[in-house]
């Protein structure tokens, strides 16, 4: 069909700093439904970037919410062992230092003090109007 978009994979993001609420539900049960109608496949990546907030008995808690939920996901880990062997964003850090310092030695990164609300009411689109850009605001 043409002008259809085709989307392959998609993701449930939960973030272990707190215990899962229902708007995480709301979201996640979307996020299936959307995968079914385009036929896309779903990866659990759990997002404990903030290692100070990550407490295991909220990455428990993830899994015990979607397979509760009997919500499915095709890739990622099935449980805390795999998520920390194999998934956790930690094995990930030297790969997201490197593209910042590429991003860095290009220009193409800076450090911004802008607060959402303040994108909000300076954009009311949301886009960032590169406020800080020439700031030299230090990292």
């Amino acid at each position: 069909m043409e002008g259809k978009r085709t989307y392959s994979k998609t993701r449930i993001a939960p973030t272990p700093s707190g215990f899962l609420h229902l708007g995480n539900v709301v979201s996640f049960v979307r996020t299936v439904g959307l995968a079914k109608s385009f036929g896309a496949r779903i990866l659990l990546r759990i997002d404990d970037m903030d290692r100070e907030r990550v407490v295991p008995e909220y990455v428990q808690d993830i899994f015990d919410v979607l397979n509760f939920l009997e919500l499915p996901w095709e890739e990622g880990p099935r449980n805390v062992k795999e998520f920390e062997r194999e998934w956790s964003q930690v094995h990930r850090m030297g790969m997201y230092r490197e593209a910042l310092e590429d991003l860095r030695e290009k220009g193409d990164v800076f450090a911004c003090s802008c607060s959402r609300a303040k994108v909000m009411r300076d954009s009311p689109d949301g886009v960032y109007a590169g406020t800080c850009r020439d700031k030299e605001l230090s990292f």
